[in-house]
């Protein structure tokens, strides 16, 4: 790939990213509240990865509406609910439809929903995800890889061009965090 443009351990009690709420452990950055984030400024990429790490996930999520583990967007474009770049990922609970696992992508806003069927969370296990977009043929596709398998596979024509570009553990405009997840080992990059 093009190279890594954020690399942040969370170890030591830091990061790089702008933190509100939560609190640093000896694992990670564990979410507190649904309204805690950590939030990365990058250059608009149109072509890249992210990944992390995750434990202290459970089956059930400590509160129903509790479930957003990762997002990026363009706050230049509006509101997050509205805005025409938007992505994140969800781990919901069977008081939803199924899939469990859900990748929402809006690229120019042309939105594909696609998902996985899983809830067996172990809370002593670190999870590994990794989320992957870009050109691929003559279309765009994003990926989600969970422990290394591939999980979700969406094709999308509009490419995603946030002039923008917000990188977020939890989305602050969505208050869904998943209060008790403890995220660590975080990566951007471009490919």
């Amino acid at each position: 790939g093009a190279g890594v443009l954020i690399s942040d351990s969370f170890l030591g009690f830091s990061t790089q990213g702008e933190v509100q709420g939560g609190i640093f452990t000896q694992p990670g950055w564990q979410v507190t509240r649904q309204t805690d984030f950590i939030r990365y400024v990058v250059p608009p990429i149109e072509s890249g990865c992210v990944e992390w790490n995750n434990h202290n996930l459970y089956p059930f999520n400590q509160s129903p509406d509790q479930y957003v583990l990762f997002g990026m967007w363009d706050p230049s474009r509006g509101d997050y609910r509205a805005n025409p770049y938007r992505v994140h990922v969800q781990k919901l609970d069977d008081n939803h439809n199924r899939p469990y696992i859900r990748l929402r992508w809006i690229a120019n806003g042309e939105q594909r929903d696609s998902g996985y069927n899983f809830m067996a969370w172990d809370p002593r296990r670190v999870y590994h995800w990794r989320v992957e977009w870009g050109p691929s043929g003559s279309a765009n596709l994003a990926q989600v890889y969970l422990d290394g398998q591939l999980i979700i596979e969406n094709l999308y024509r509009n490419d995603y061009r946030p002039e923008d570009h917000w990188i977020e553990l939890g989305v602050a405009e969505r208050q869904e965090s998943i209060v008790g997840g403890v995220y660590s080992n975080f990566r951007v990059g471009s490919r």
